[in-house]
């Protein structure tokens, strides 16, 4: 049997359209199936602990975008059980890492082949509040601020409607740009200290895509221990905004004010507070740790 959490209002209603189309096909086939929807942030991980008790269950499907699959794989954590995704956010970032079709038919193919592979996660520990694991990126300051506006913009809904969310997440870059001012911050790295003056953004990656398919770690790859670390300074709002087209393309790590490398754990503070998100969805502020846990989540 396949258990599925279901985000009716992911994608401006789409998850509630792909779980119709989803449903009426284990239907028809007579492939044994149960369902959670949720009803409020955080509520996947809750449905997640209620589901495990089920028998016979193969896999656990979220169905919606990057951040129901947050909550999903936080409440896998410790279990056995695999992890699978019928994309219908905006984003839909692990599933381009992963090579998940963007279409619930060949999304749930993959589904029922249940061919399992084994992948990281990092985790994100913010003050004394409980860890918090992610699949994709934890985006620290300006970054952090954009995913922030965007969650509580207008027009997510109205783009999300036809299909446009790298244009959400683009507008919110304009938005935040008039406002934002970068700051200097400590990092941690592996236990190597390092100080680094007029931080836009940090950016520490367990798999390449964020934003909709922008190549934050063009480097980073899912499954092999590390996390990659993209650093963006010193440079005039003029010099962001002609860096960030190169970003989809992963060419802005050959830019001067572009550092990155690669860790196990980083811890990271700043002179002022900066935002931060972790697979879309916001967690709090500085300071933060983060670390990488291998081979920690089942996938299909």
């Amino acid at each position: 049997m396949y258990g599925f959490i279901i985000n009716e209002r992911s994608g401006n209603g789409r998850g509630a359209k792909v779980w119709e189309k989803v449903e009426s096909f284990l239907k028809d086939r007579n492939i044994p199936y149960c369902f959670r929807i949720t009803e409020k942030a955080g509520h996947g991980t809750q449905l997640v602990h209620e589901m495990l008790g089920e028998k016979n269950l193969k896999a656990i499907v979220a169905v919606g975008g990057d951040g129901t699959v947050n909550e999903v794989i936080n409440g896998l954590i410790g279990s056995d059980k695999p992890l699978g995704i019928l994309p219908s956010g905006s984003g839909n970032d692990l599933c381009r890492a992963l090579n998940i079709p963007l279409n619930w038919k060949g999304a749930l193919q993959r589904v029922l082949e249940c061919n399992i592979r084994t992948i990281d996660l990092g985790e994100v520990t913010c003050r004394n509040d409980k860890p918090r694991f992610f699949t994709t990126v934890t985006g620290i300051g300006f970054d952090g601020q954009v995913a922030q506006t965007t969650n509580e913009s207008f027009y997510k809904g109205i783009l999300n409607k036809f299909q446009m969310g790298k244009a959400v997440y683009i507008l919110s870059v304009f938005k935040v740009l008039m406002n934002f001012k970068p700051s200097n911050i400590e990092l941690s790295i592996d236990d190597n200290r390092k100080y680094v003056s007029n931080v836009w953004l940090v950016a520490v990656a367990n798999s390449s895509f964020y934003g909709g398919g922008m190549k934050i770690s063009p480097q980073a790859k899912i499954d092999d221990g590390w996390l990659d670390v993209c650093i963006v300074q010193n440079l005039s709002k003029w010099g962001l905004i002609k860096l960030f087209p190169y970003v989809y393309q992963g060419k802005h790590i050959h830019h001067p004010s572009v550092t990155t490398f690669r860790c196990k754990t980083i811890d990271i503070q700043s002179d002022v507070p900066f935002t931060f998100h972790t697979d879309g969805e916001i967690i709090g502020q500085t300071p933060l740790l983060i670390r990488t846990n291998p081979n920690c989540l089942h996938v299909v």
